[in-house]
């Protein structure tokens, strides 16, 4: 009786021990990944994010905001004068705040204002 109390216990044991030990991979369980040490906040980003617009002189004149989107997004939203200083505006972001997603809202001056000055996209009038 003895031997079978002992043979459960170290079977029960061993059983925890590999359920529980976080050194050990499960084939069911989920993968995780440690967060690296140099991940900056998202509030470091949108800083960062800031600085870089700030240093460009054409872009730095344009009316842009960087706001965090959840967890890991940035938007990049505002208006600017061509499409050369949306894409500038862009990269500048994007070199600044590295793997972060960057959701693209800006607008172009002439190009995306013309259906809200009131033109009218209505065939039917003709």
């Amino acid at each position: 009786m003895i031997t079978l109390g002992l043979a459960v216990g170290t079977a029960v044991g061993f059983l925890i021990s590999e359920l529980w030990d976080p050194s050990v991979s499960h084939p069911l369980a989920p993968a995780r990944t440690p967060r690296s040490p140099d991940r900056t906040s998202i509030a470091e980003r949108v800083q960062a994010a800031h600085e870089a617009l700030l240093v460009d002189a054409e872009v730095s004149a344009c009316d842009i905001d960087v706001v965090p989107v959840g967890r890991d997004a940035l938007e990049i939203h505002g208006w600017v004068p061509t499409r050369q200083a949306r894409a500038r505006a862009l990269r500048l972001v994007r070199a600044a705040v590295g793997e972060s997603r960057l959701i693209d809202s800006l607008r172009v001056r002439g190009e995306d204002d013309l259906v809200e000055s009131g033109a009218s996209t209505d065939v039917r009038s003709a």
